[in-house]
């Protein structure tokens, strides 16, 4: 299984997921993470947003324990 991240970037809205992928078919797809493209200047602004609330729903996971 290989882990990646989906993504739709439209005029409107970008959307990132991560995903698991296994013998060429997604086999898990996280929930979507929608982000207003106006609201950033360019896609690696829109991913780097992707990545902090990624990292701090993980961590949120993490410390709950």
């Amino acid at each position: 299984m290989t882990g990646i991240v989906a993504a739709d970037i439209g005029g409107t809205h970008a959307r990132f997921a991560l995903a698991t992928v296994a013998a060429r078919r997604v086999t898990a797809l996280g929930p979507a993470v929608m982000l207003r493209t106006a609201g950033y200047g360019d896609l690696a602004t829109a991913w780097t947003e992707f990545a902090v609330d990624v990292v701090a729903s993980a961590w949120s996971r993490v410390t709950s324990r």
